[in-house]
């Protein structure tokens, strides 16, 4: 069964009054907090998949694990409520499927703002040594440096994610030639062609190189 990744921490969130939930509470009339902590193992427990759906047959191994008993643990699945058994025979929790996709869903928000935000860093990172690159020469319009991060930018989102084969094709058929602008080919036919100028755009330690490499044969030509 295929795990998360271990970076992740499997954090839930935990109501401080799940206990008083009439299913809770019937489980530890009956069962005890015995019964109550094994309920919270097996959330645990589904928490640890990637589907959070955990194999039925497998509660044996899992009560001997946690030193109690198959019969306790298979109880707690089927009696109270807590859980379901699909037609493949796992177990899983709707309420618990449901608080993870709220949290999902707040993770990738954040996600994409972190992405967003850190783009705009990088935006403005360029348009400043845009700046500073110019001050020699004239100071940089609005569209002459708006025209250089949109082709900079380009550049990088048609590289990305693509495989050192599917780059090798690309530089071999030439095709990104009709992509580009005719200054943005020349920067990347004269710095060692597709390859090179990914792990250059991949590293920000290039940035002011970059910018200055493109300024030249761009900036100029506009």
């Amino acid at each position: 069964m295929e795990r998360l990744k271990e970076k992740d921490t499997y954090w839930f969130k935990h109501d401080s009054n799940a206990k008083d939930d009439f299913k809770c509470m019937v489980l530890i009339e009956q069962l005890g907090c015995e019964g109550y902590g094994i309920f919270w193992i097996l959330v645990e427990t589904l928490r640890e998949q990637k589907d959070y759906r955990y194999p039925f047959c497998l509660l044996g191994a899992l009560a001997r694990k946690y030193n109690t008993t198959q019969a306790k643990v298979e109880t707690v699945v089927k009696e109270y409520g807590l859980f379901e058994i699909d037609a493949d025979s796992f177990f899983f929790s709707h309420s618990f499927n449901r608080r993870m996709q709220n949290l999902e869903k707040v993770k990738k928000q954040r996600q994409l703002a972190g992405l967003k935000s850190g783009e705009s860093r990088k935006l403005k990172a360029i348009e400043h040594k845009l700046n500073i690159c110019s001050t020699d020469v004239e100071r940089l319009d609005k569209n002459r440096k708006e025209e250089i991060i949109k082709e900079i930018n380009k550049l990088r989102n048609f590289l990305d994610h693509k495989s050192a084969n599917e780059i090798l094709q690309i530089s071999k058929n030439k095709s990104y030639k009709d992509l580009f602008s005719k200054s943005m080919i020349s920067f990347i036919e004269n710095n060692g062609g597709l390859t090179n100028v990914r792990i250059y755009l991949e590293n920000d330690n290039y940035l002011d190189w970059i910018v200055l490499e493109i300024f030249k044969y761009i900036g100029e030509a506009l």
